[in-house]
């Protein structure tokens, strides 16, 4: 099995599309931002090498949200972003709208459908079975709600809401707050999980027209902060259980009794979810940070296989091509530029005493951001090196009298032609992220920031002259990935 971790500053929410049949003949994975300024879904094309390459980005059309206490999963839950293969439909809930979107997707490409609410306060969670669709909503108590799929669209069913009376003051929230909706494989019943607050699992019964059953059958599991849902091979329920930090397997019953059959301890820290891939079971342990390998028999009995290290802050999964490869979300990005500002902020507040004027606070501001975010980067044990020994265009593209052999394609007509706005803004972020760190560095300041040279000169401590050749190199550099890429659509 072969495994990729994706680091993005998103809400770990994944889902995957890779039956060609059911996603138009492509094969994608997705992910959403969470943002609280709108949330997104972020689009990836996975190549035949399990290798992920962005296809695009989505507004949803509603926002993201924030658990309060919540550091790496701002909504606290796994099936946030949920793939429906039967219909070739992605949903995505907007916790701080109290919406959910729907997308039709085919391939890495989406098309947003609609944007409903949600039945209730905070949805965190969404679970679909043949046409049924249940979402989870994880404040004032929680509640599930139910919709039915019709065409690319959910009609909300009537009588289907149930408040899952929790307890609404009980903190902090990204510990009392449910984490997961999932149907069983037989689409018999729906199992919620309501984490610290009341450490349960709560089944209830999916009755005519999709109704669930009046009240829920509660199985009290002191301690266990029941976290998230998967079900093996064998159709046992399987947890993972933060308090613990173990996954443990069920039996359950049709009366919506579990029984437990083998609790396996990861000897990790955090563990909070779970996720099928092929015959194993892989449970992420944000705080250690890592991935833990099990198998489960046909008796339930779970085998701790490994544990294999990840980048810092591990979270939500997704397996693909039936378990051949794991995609593994990380979101050291937002955690660390969170400290970094953080950071920024405190020093400017203890220095401005000492501000001379010299520069613009502008520029101030800047130079302590960027000591601040080196002074990080060293802590990460990530080298930058200042040097940018390679030339600024491919020397193959002079002849020998220095003239052009292969003349720059005048492409900026040709890119509103060939490229889409948004595809054109993710293309230029990830060659962007491409350059060597001076070059991204000078290039972000002056032409993204709007810095004059000065200004860019006395934030990174460089001369006029190092400034201009980083600044030409960075430019040249973008434009050649331009015409590679305008040359290969043509």
């Amino acid at each position: 099995m072969a495994a990729a971790a994706v680091a993005t500053a998103a809400s770990p929410a994944f889902a995957s599309a890779s039956n060609p049949a059911d996603a138009g003949g492509g094969h994608a994975v997705f992910v959403q931002t969470d943002n609280t300024a709108g949330n997104r879904v972020v689009a990836y094309d996975r190549a035949a090498d399990g290798t992920l390459t962005p296809a695009g980005s989505y507004a949803t059309g509603g926002r993201g949200g924030i658990l309060a206490g919540s550091v790496v999963d701002h909504t606290a839950s796994q099936g946030s972003l949920t793939y429906d293969p039967r219909h070739g439909l992605l949903y995505a809930v907007n916790a701080g709208s109290d919406t959910i979107s729907v997308f039709a997707a085919r391939g890495d490409r989406l098309a947003l459908r609609e944007v409903l609410g949600s039945g209730g306060t905070f949805p965190v969670s969404v679970a679909v079975h043949g046409d049924l669709v249940y979402v989870l909503n994880a404040l004032n108590g929680g509640s599930v709600q139910g919709y039915r799929v019709l065409g690319s669209f959910l009609v909300r069913i009537l009588g289907s809401h149930r408040a899952l009376g929790l307890d609404p003051n009980a903190t902090p929230q990204f510990t009392t707050t449910p984490g997961q909706v999932a149907f069983t494989p037989d689409g018999a019943q729906l199992v919620v999980t309501t984490k610290g607050n009341g450490n349960a699992i709560d089944v209830f019964g999916v009755g005519f027209g999709g109704l669930l059953s009046a009240k829920p059958t509660g199985n009290a599991e002191p301690g266990t902060v029941p976290f998230a849902i998967a079900f093996d091979p064998f159709g046992h329920l399987v947890i993972a259980e933060a308090g613990p930090n173990a996954l443990a397997t069920f039996d359950l019953s049709r009366n919506g009794t579990v029984s437990l059959l083998s609790p396996a301890g990861t000897g990790q820290a955090a563990t909070c979810w779970v996720t099928l891939a092929g015959s194993f079971l892989f449970a992420s342990n944000a705080g250690t940070p890592s991935e833990s390998g099990f198998t489960s028999s046909a008796s339930g009995q779970l085998s701790l296989l490994a544990n294999t290290a990840t980048d810092p802050g591990a979270v939500d999964a997704a397996s693909a091509a039936g378990g051949r490869f794991l995609y593994v979300q990380t979101v050291p990005s937002r955690a660390v530029a969170e400290e970094v500002v953080q950071d920024t902020w405190l020093a400017a507040l203890r220095g401005l005493e000492t501000f001379e004027g010299r520069s613009s606070l502008k520029t101030w501001l800047f130079r302590i951001l960027v000591n601040r975010a080196r002074s990080t980067s060293s802590k990460e044990q990530r080298s930058v090196p200042d040097a940018d020994p390679e030339p600024a265009v491919d020397p193959t593209r002079f002849g020998g009298d220095g003239s052009w052999a292969d003349p720059p394609e005048h492409w900026i007509e040709a890119a509103e032609r060939r490229m889409e706005a948004g595809k054109l803004a993710d293309r230029i972020r990830a060659w962007l992220g491409e350059l060597p760190a001076r070059q991204r560095e000078v290039v972000l300041l002056r032409d993204i920031e709007g810095m004059s040279s000065d200004e860019v000169c006395a934030v990174l401590a460089l001369t006029e002259g190092n400034q201009r050749v980083l600044l030409h190199r960075g430019r040249s550099r973008l434009r050649q990935l331009f015409e590679d890429e305008f040359r290969e659509a043509r």
